[in-house]
């Protein structure tokens, strides 16, 4: 297997060698040829690069999944610039933080979005350019304060741009969810994303005639290096849909003739809930590679869709910490043993090591250089809280089985995680607060029966304010993603708080849905 340095030389070497008529991605059932991946990435390029775009300058993109999100991804690896993707359900609050926080001077933002943007623009002096996708004909509205650039205007030179890019150089910035305070972001050199797509292919077990299936967003590290680089990595195809429906999950892997995909533990939960057929095992699945599902239907979930269940443990900052292989399958319920690239161990709240089969911390630290993430995005505080004694702290704490096996057990954060999305709670907490009713008000999650968690908030309000738990959503809607949206509501007199004025969230997480909760799914 070949080695390359930068994502632009893995993109421009599939693009001239003999493999470059071959489909390289799909996106909505639209193919290109890797040929034609380069030749709109390089298009791109040039545009980008006649808006001023230089090295090490960073380009955030808010948009829906679409092929232009690919092309503009590699071709800031082409210029040597930082791909900063955001989640197209950003809005108020959280999406003028990452814009803020990113100090991006370029946008790229999908034209049925402008209009969130243009809510929050006006407070980001550092955001200059503006380059709207598919906007047509229709022109765009004037803004005194920027450049704004219909991108059917600026994609006309198709040639190529090579940039001198280290290795060790910044590829692209994901935004993760927030714990104790706003999301962060996390800096990915070029060889780390590199390293993470190698680990995942071979581990996978493919070859030139696999197809990679993904319904996953392209802001999250999934789909980017599991899928389309891991592709890219074996000579394979990548096909990727812009959303996940459950009812249509397998008639889209039967059209794509799909034989691997990547998911996240609550779409298995989700597919396994699902009605069982008799043609559930007539598909072309044979690898399904994600988080652990429940021990007691992990083979059961093999036998009833005809394929195998490889599992593994990581996040943004360092991924994948252990895998299972197509040579090494899983114990069910685990996310199999360390990766080779870290030393692993689990302590307690004093940095010492536990025992075996005693719950820890998972922390890790990289044994060979680009396997890890290269420090949170212009906090270098945060950087070295994270990488306290020069290990990386999870948050997560988890326990070796006696065969060195990993089993999740809980969360430190105070992350929500609902439906495959971190959420900070701090900023829905944020959000909250701007309704002139509530006096204070703290977020957590509480079981769900899909799978992870739901978000519930409790919420004091402020003396002689009256306001019901349907207007605290109603007010939810206007300030904060639907994917943050509460299911649950209670109106509290006070919350539990500590000697120094800390909510004690695990009081309130050990309450759960008491009698007096309001539930939107139940209205």
């Amino acid at each position: 297997m070949s080695e390359w340095r930068t994502i632009d030389d893995l993109v421009s070497d599939r693009a001239h060698g003999p493999l470059s008529s071959k489909v390289g991605i799909l996106v909505d059932e639209v193919p290109y040829t890797f040929s034609e991946v380069n030749d709109h990435s390089n298009r791109w390029a040039n545009a980008l690069q006649s808006l001023g775009v230089n090295k090490g300058d960073l380009v955030a993109t808010f948009s829906p999944t679409c092929p232009e999100m690919i092309w503009v991804w590699f071709a800031c690896s082409k210029l040597g610039a930082v791909f900063a993707p955001l989640n197209h359900a950003l809005r108020g609050e959280f999406l003028r933080h990452q814009l803020s926080d990113s100090g991006a001077a370029t946008l790229v933002c999908s034209a049925d979005l402008f209009n969130d943007l243009a809510r929050v623009s006006s407070s980001l002096s550092s955001l200059t350019t503006i380059v709207v996708i598919g906007s047509g004909g229709d022109g765009l509205p004037s803004d005194p304060q920027r450049n704004l650039v219909n991108s059917e205007e600026i994609l006309f030179r198709n040639t190529d741009v090579s940039t001198n890019v280290s290795p060790n150089e910044l590829a692209a910035i994901m935004y993760t969810g927030g714990t104790t305070g706003p999301s962060k972001g996390v800096a990915l050199s070029h060889m780390y994303i590199l390293n993470v797509s190698k680990a995942t292919w071979v581990a996978r077990g493919g070859n030139e005639e696999t197809v990679c299936y993904s319904p996953l967003p392209l802001f999250h590290l999934n789909t980017p290096a599991n899928t389309i680089l891991g592709a890219y990595i074996g000579g394979a195809t990548a096909a990727i849909d812009s959303t996940f429906t459950v009812s249509r999950f397998w008639d889209r892997i039967r059209l794509y003739k799909a034989t691997q995909t990547c998911l996240i533990g609550s779409m298995i939960t989700m597919l396994w809930s699902r009605p069982s057929s008799p043609n559930d095992s007539d598909n072309s699945l044979e690898i399904l590679f994600g988080a652990p599902v429940p021990a007691d239907i992990h083979e059961q979930f093999e036998d009833r869709f005809g394929l195998r269940i490889l599992t593994l443990f990581g996040l943004t900052e360092a991924f994948p910490i252990t895998l299972s292989s197509v040579e090494l399958p899983p114990t069910p319920g685990t996310s199999g043993k360390t990766y080779e690239a870290y030393d692993v161990r689990l302590v307690d709240v004093d940095e010492n090591e536990v025992g075996p089969g005693q719950p820890g911390e998972l922390t890790c630290r990289p044994r060979r250089r680009g396997a890890m993430f290269s420090g949170y995005w212009k906090n270098p505080e945060g950087t070295l809280k994270a990488l306290e004694d020069l290990w990386f702290h999870t948050g997560d704490i988890c326990r070796f089985d006696e065969d060195d096996n990993l089993i999740f057990v809980d969360r430190i954060k105070d992350t929500i995680r609902r439906r495959g999305e971190n959420i900070s709670s701090y900023e829905v907490e944020q959000a909250l607060r701007l309704h002139p009713a509530v006096a204070d008000v703290a977020a957590h999650g509480v079981p769900s029966p899909v799978s992870e968690e739901d978000v519930k908030i409790c919420v004091v309000l402020k003396e002689d304010s009256a306001v019901t738990p349907q207007e605290l959503y109603y007010h939810c809607i206007e300030v904060m993603p639907r994917y943050a949206l509460p299911r649950y509501i209670e109106i509290v007199d006070e919350l539990p708080v500590s000697q120094v004025g800390r909510v004690l969230k695990y009081v309130l997480r050990e309450r759960g849905v008491t009698a007096e909760t309001w539930d939107h799914e139940g209205t």
